[in-house]
């Protein structure tokens, strides 16, 4: 006997989100979006204005930290929507 999925006992499925579930999620997603947003367009403002080396440093590794987990977060936001989409079929 193999070990495949089809072997696997039911508990072991991932189980489906509801509706309800998939709409919270996205709208904490889409609140997580914004804050971010906000949040890189004003160390990008800050980092235009700075002409202090170790402050230009700092606000680009922290800028570069904000749009990665924008990024996440985005993709984070396509995944459910697309989930909603295929539960509401």
């Amino acid at each position: 006997m193999g070990r495949g999925s089809e072997n696997r006992p039911a508990r072991y499925k991932c189980p489906r989100r509801t509706e309800k579930e998939l709409h919270k999620e996205l709208k904490a997603a889409e609140k997580a979006i914004a804050q971010l947003d906000a949040h890189r367009k004003q160390l990008a403002t800050a980092l235009d204005a700075t002409t202090h080396d170790t402050t230009f440093t700092r606000l680009e590794a922290e800028l570069a930290d904000v749009s990665a987990k924008l990024a996440d977060a985005e993709d984070q936001w396509a995944v459910l929507n697309e989930e909603l989409g295929e539960s509401e079929e």
